[in-house]
């Protein structure tokens, strides 16, 4: 077998434009039918919510990358991606580990690269077809991705290809059949680059390979990366060139430059790519197919209210198909969330991450990404007037946890006044436990002739306290306990045994399938005294 091999460094040439879906104009409901109409969908699709629905999980990169993809070209990636999900997943599952890659090195030949094949008959069921799609294929080499850099010292943007090259079998097999596969390769440095990701996209195959429009998937896939946040705000120019219509090319004089590729005008844009994608993607919504739609809205430089915006602001809302998915998805994913947005958008370190990371729970963490949103938004609008931009974005997200905290305190003093008091001096009980009660287990004592239980000074601490995060993070490293451990409480420490509060499935399943258990109970000896047994109730 022989496979044929693309190298193009050069964007590729304009594609004839696949159809696209129009939205229907024109059309009138009675108003008692339409409610009427409304309602028994309603019904209906609450009732029949899909149960098994295929995700796929993206490097936020590729949600991104750059070209005017068209729609064949969509589910070549929306396959590729498939491809890769066992491995994606599996780098999700141990984000953080050390050596923990998408690609392993035993993935990489000879050469520094690294396959993955794609079956022709995923991309479409017409065989006839196949030269076509292949085609496609071949044109995916002008997609890029921007990122920054640091080179000697200085602040830069690097462009890059996604694929270091793409190849199809060109031989007839035995029985005049040719193979059908794409193969594409990625080197070393776009296995890192692209797939050594923290921010990625989770979206519905379906919703990306059944839309009638490229531009419906392309959108789609980017707004569910933002789900959490409810929005997306971005330079109009930016977003014409993530989808290709304004592309880095060299012209006939040899002078790289920026060109407009295609709908010049906003109004063409807004029509044939906004107010497409955001009605296709209702449309999916109300039928119970999509997870999440969006609303957009220009935002015009100061003075203007028409024309040209300078971005746009998609507001992401999730449908109840969303919501149903949603119903157990974990804190630990708004967490990594979290954290993504205090490094990039806000430049936090490490060190400053950790400080803010303990104190956010599944109770405030909602308000917490609210504030973030708030906190650029205003940091963007007036950045002449603020001179620490970090300074101010850590201040203001500290103080809405103090409030938020300080709130549930007094809820707590108003309804369990003598509890809180006895709570308030738990931390000195703890700091004298070990001189009084070597092992912090419960005692009993009599009064009236009754024995009555006396709770340990671990009873109701969180793995976020001092001894506890410390020991943990020590032993786990920081990004899993982050991810899962952090979530969890002692219910109560009870002759040698520890009963934990788990909110999440998520994160016991995470914990029995990485056998963890053994490890823990080694570590809370470590702290507690002597522990033989552990059992944890979930989502409680």
């Amino acid at each position: 077998m022989y496979l044929c091999n693309v190298f193009i460094k050069d964007q590729p040439k304009p594609m004839k434009e696949e159809t696209e879906r129009k939205p229907e104009e024109g059309k009138k409901v009675g108003t008692a039918a339409a409610q009427k109409t409304k309602k028994a969908q309603d019904e209906t699709i609450m009732k029949n919510l899909p149960q098994n629905v295929e995700w796929i999980k993206q490097p936020y990169a590729l949600s991104v990358m750059r070209g005017d993809l068209s729609l064949t070209q969509t589910h070549i990636m929306v396959e590729l991606m498939g491809a890769l999900q066992v491995k994606i997943n599996d780098f999700i599952a141990h984000m953080g580990e050390e050596g923990n890659a998408v690609f392993k090195e035993e993935d990489f030949n000879e050469n520094g690269v690294a396959h993955v094949d794609v079956n022709l008959a995923a991309v479409s069921n017409r065989p006839d077809y196949y030269a076509d799609v292949e085609s496609m294929a071949y044109r995916l080499m002008g997609a890029t991705i921007k990122r920054p850099e640091e080179v000697e010292g200085m602040k830069m943007m690097k462009l890059s290809h996604v694929f270091d090259s793409i190849s199809v079998p060109f031989e007839d097999n035995e029985r005049g059949r040719r193979k059908g596969f794409i193969r594409f390769y990625f080197n070393r440095e776009q296995a890192k680059e692209i797939f050594n990701f923290t921010r990625y996209s989770k979206y519905i195959k379906a919703v990306a390979r059944n839309s009638s429009s490229q531009y419906t998937s392309r959108l789609y896939m980017i707004i569910t990366a933002y789900k959490a946040f409810g929005r997306w705000e971005v330079d109009y120019s930016e977003l014409r060139k993530i989808l290709g219509f304004l592309a880095y090319e060299e012209d006939e004089n040899g002078q790289w430059r920026w060109v407009e590729k295609k709908y010049t005008e906003y109004r063409q844009f807004k029509r044939r790519v906004l107010n497409t994608a955001a009605d296709e993607l209702r449309d999916l919504a109300d039928k119970g197919e999509a997870d999440c739609y969006f609303d957009f809205q220009e935002i015009y430089p100061a003075g203007k209210k028409k024309g040209t915006p300078e971005k746009i602001l998609f507001t992401i809302t999730v449908s109840d198909l969303g919501k149903e998915q949603n119903h157990s998805a974990s804190f630990a994913k708004k967490l990594i969330t979290v954290e993504d947005f205090l490094k990039q958008d806000f430049g936090f370190r490490t060190s400053e991450i950790r400080q803010m990371l303990p104190r956010i729970n599944d109770d405030n963490i909602d308000v917490f990404i609210a504030k973030m949103n708030e906190v650029k938004k205003y940091i963007d609008k007036d950045s002449s007037k603020i001179l620490d931009k970090k300074k101010y974005a850590f201040t203001a997200l500290r103080n809405v946890i103090d409030d938020f905290e300080d709130a549930i305190a007094e809820e707590v003093l108003e309804a369990f006044p003598m509890y809180a008091q006895e709570d308030t001096g738990m931390n000195n009980v703890q700091k004298s436990l070990q001189e009084n009660n070597p092992n912090g287990v419960s005692s009993t004592s009599t009064m009236n002739g009754k024995q009555e239980t006396v709770r340990s000074p671990w009873d109701g601490m969180s793995f976020t306290d001092a001894p506890f995060r410390d020991a943990l993070t020590s032993v786990f490293g920081a990004r899993i306990f982050t991810m899962y451990l952090m979530q969890i409480r002692i219910i109560s420490y009870r002759q040698d045994t520890v009963a934990l509060l788990i909110p999440h499935e998520e994160v016991s399943d995470y914990i029995d399938s990485n056998n963890l258990i053994s490890q823990l109970k080694e570590c809370l000896s470590g702290i507690m005294g002597k522990v033989q047994t552990v059992n944890y109730l979930v989502g409680m």
